[in-house]
C-alpha cells in the first residue's frame, strides 16, 4: 500500500513539474514576443536565381530574429538556422525554383508574429547558361 501511495505521489510530482515547465516555456515565449516584436526582413542573399538550379542556402538579413524563427518561401516552411538576431539561413529546395517568377519570403516567430514580405526572383534559364527575367521580356 505504501509503495502504491509513494508511486502516486511521485507521479503527481512529475506531472506538476511538467505542467510548470510548459507554463514557464509559454511565459518565456510571451516575454520574447513583447521584447522583440515582429521580425523585419531587410535583404536576401542571393536575391535571385535561375530555374533548374540545385538546392541552395538563402541568407535572410533583418532585425528582431529569435532562435526558433523559420523562413517561409512561397508559402512553404523551410529548414531554418538561427545565426543571430540579424541573420537566418534557410535551405531552399530545387523544386522551389522550378518555375520562373517571383517567390515571396517571410520570417515567422515561433509564437506567431510574421515579418514583412521580401521578394525573390526566379529567372528563366536559357540554353548556354544565360538567364532571362520577366523585366527583360517586357522591355522587348
Amino acid at each position: 500500500m505504501r509503495k502504491t501511495l509513494l508511486f502516486v505521489l511521485l507521479f503527481l510530482c512529475v506531472l506538476s513539474a511538467s505542467a510548470f515547465a510548459g507554463s514557464l516555456q509559454e511565459t518565456i515565449i510571451l516575454q520574447q514576443q513583447q521584447t522583440t516584436g515582429a521580425p523585419t526582413i531587410t535583404s536576401l542573399s542571393p536575391s535571385s536565381t535561375a530555374t533548374g538550379g540545385p538546392s541552395f542556402t538563402l541568407t535572410v538579413n533583418g532585425t528582431g530574429f529569435v532562435n526558433g524563427d523559420f523562413v517561409i518561401f512561397n508559402s512553404q516552411r523551410r529548414t531554418t538556422t538561427f545565426v543571430s538576431a540579424t541573420q537566418l539561413t534557410a535551405t531552399i529546395l530545387a523544386a522551389d525554383i522550378g518555375s520562373p517568377g517571383t517567390a515571396f519570403v517571410t520570417v515567422s516567430h515561433p509564437f506567431g508574429t510574421t515579418s514583412n514580405t521580401a521578394t525573390f526572383t526566379i529567372t528563366a534559364a536559357l540554353p548556354g547558361g544565360t538567364t532571362l527575367s520577366f523585366a527583360q521580356i517586357a522591355e522587348g
